[in-house]
């Protein structure tokens, strides 16, 4: 027998939420043009703390954002940039997401911070170490972990094919001419 709508808990409403975004490059802009979408409210990271129009220092994002989306590289410097102190900035209730690199967060203080209930919840599609052996964060309930293939399908694989090919014929040309 379906049970339906038995022991639901309510959705997260995104409209009028505060969507972060760390990483401004073609993935974090196509988060933020979804986001608007939603009704969110976009708020995006300046670089190394420059005053670039409707751009905000780190902290401040850390701070006002609900829903929080890492989307920057690992160039120096960038190791462990959402530390322990950083999430302890973070709003309280919030959601962060991480599908960038999984050396950019500290994995420890997001549980203890999940465990605490200081933060509402985490979006994890990577991990300091891949594939992940064993992970106690991946058993929390508001936690959800995925194995970083959203680019896994016949479209971007053919187009990956095709990069790797024209990279390829471009290194032997530039070579050789």
């Amino acid at each position: 027998m379906c049970r339906w709508r038995s022991d639901l808990t309510p959705n997260y409403e995104l409209s009028g939420k505060k969507l972060g975004i760390i990483g401004y490059g073609a993935i974090g802009q196509k988060v933020a043009e979804i986001g608007a979408a939603l009704g969110m409210t976009i708020l995006v990271s300046s670089k190394n703390h420059t005053a670039e129009i409707d751009r905000f220092p780190l902290e401040d994002v850390l701070m006002q954002s609900d829903i929080l989306s890492i989307h920057t590289s690992t160039k120096p410097g960038n190791e462990q940039l959402i530390s322990k102190e950083r999430i302890a900035m973070m709003k309280d209730g919030a959601i962060l997401i991480n599908t960038a690199r999984g050396k950019l967060l500290d994995y420890d203080a997001l549980e203890i911070a999940l465990l605490q209930g200081k933060l509402f919840g985490a979006g994890l599609d990577v991990f300091p170490e891949e594939p992940v052996r064993s992970s106690s964060i991946c058993n929390l309930p508001n936690v959800i972990c995925t194995p970083h293939l959203a680019f896994y399908t016949d479209y971007t694989l053919t187009i990956m094919n095709e990069h790797v090919i024209n990279n390829a014929v471009q290194y032997v040309v530039k070579k050789y001419s």
